[in-house]
């Protein structure tokens, strides 16, 4: 990472993570108010954003004076297309970064994400074909591998290919959902020193596995900080982390642990969950009018026909008769009071001066109208 860039755009240490359908204008204005010094965008998909103008002016929307520093976040698998989608909003952030680390199945799909983590090649080719394209600093945000030595490999790779900055999330790939589980300091610190001060309380942190343990590193944090935010002690080196070297701008005891379930209690309870639906199905058993057991598709069946019950055999529809008329094989029209089909029915009364009422055909009726219409008019110029 580059001291003076970074160093341009204030040294941000309060930063809005992207987040999908979240990250709009509004929500980083409003966490900027706040006290947030860096915002991401959502990720945008780097082939729609090239080639879809819409897509484009819908989703990068940003004002200068209110929205910087702004980093712009990009999927995608070609450097040609990410190089592109990076060229177009150069003018509008402050770096341009990559997703390496989304999980999900749609990057799976896609092939983007944490999914392109084993392809160094192409990744080494996407990083260095966006920082050519243009000005800015181009940045990534990757997951580890299960090997740290790997892990800090690949972030050096990264490096060599032209990232100026790699936020690290300190999972694997395969930890998401209920299987995320807990973040590994190791990894990251590996990656990128961090303070020593607190690392005792970090290691607490980072093996933690039940809530007695998330207790106490909050305990700890509290025990720690609260004579600095009372103004008891005071601190040398402020950091921007207080107003007056006491007062902290954000008390750290304040945020409370959330803990998922374990793998084995989520799988247990899908067990369960899977165990009662079958219980259920079994229990779900179709009868007819005479309490016969049916199948499914059979019950559908019959009450589509309680829905709509087949017409009496006196009301049935067309004969199969067809047109009376010469060389003619339309069917024959059902009310039809000359037995011809629609269109012989409609050339007989245009040619007959005719009306038929079956077929809703007034040839007579309104050439009569229009005589009388006619004579109306015609006597009115007279006078």
């Amino acid at each position: 990472m580059t001291s003076d860039w970074y160093d341009g755009i204030g040294r941000p240490r309060y930063v809005v993570a992207p987040m999908v359908d979240a990250s709009e204008l509004s929500w980083r204005i409003l966490c900027r108010r706040h006290g947030a010094q860096l915002c991401y965008t959502p990720m945008f998909h780097s082939n729609v954003f090239v080639k879809d103008s819409k897509y484009r002016r819908d989703s990068l929307q940003t004002c200068d004076e209110q929205d910087r520093p702004l980093f712009v976040q990009f999927c995608g698998n070609n450097p040609e297309t990410m190089a592109a989608a990076a060229k177009l909003v150069e003018g509008h952030c402050d770096a341009i970064d990559i997703n390496l680390g989304c999980p999900q199945a749609i990057a799976k799909r896609g092939r983007y994400g944490s999914f392109l983590q084993d392809e160094w090649k192409l990744l080494q080719s996407i990083v260095s074909e966006m920082s050519k394209a243009v000005s800015i600093p181009i940045t990534c945000k990757v997951r580890i591998f299960e090997d740290v030595a790997k892990s800090v490999q690949y972030a050096l790779m990264l490096q060599d290919a032209g990232c100026k900055l790699i936020t690290v999330h300190g999972r694997t790939r395969e930890q998401k959902g209920p299987l995320t589980g807990i973040a590994s300091w190791k990894h990251i610190k590996a990656v990128r020193f961090t303070f020593e001060e607190n690392n005792d309380i970090r290691q607490i942190l980072a093996t933690a596995q039940n809530l007695d343990d998330f207790r106490l590193v909050c305990s700890k944090i509290r025990t720690k900080y609260l004579p600095l935010h009372e103004g008891i002690q005071y601190y040398d080196d402020n950091n921007n982390i207080s107003r007056n070297g006491f007062d902290l701008i954000l008390p750290p005891w304040i945020c409370q642990p959330y803990v998922r379930i374990s793998p084995e209690e989520h799988t247990k309870k899908m067990n369960m969950h899977n165990k009662v639906q079958d219980e259920n199905q079994c229990k779900r058993l179709h009868e007819d009018t005479d309490g016969n057991i049916i199948s499914r598709k059979k019950m559908k069946k019959l009450r589509r026909i309680l829905r709509r019950p087949p017409r009496p055999d006196n009301q049935s529809g067309r004969s199969g008769d067809i047109c009376i008329n010469n060389g003619c094989l339309n069917p024959l029209g059902g009310k039809c009071i000359y037995k011809f089909c629609k269109k012989c029915c409609r050339n007989k009364c245009f040619a007959e001066n005719l009306d038929c009422t079956g077929h809703r055909i007034l040839v007579r009726t309104r050439r009569d109208m229009a005589k009388k219409f006619s004579d109306i008019c015609e006597k009115d110029s007279c006078q």
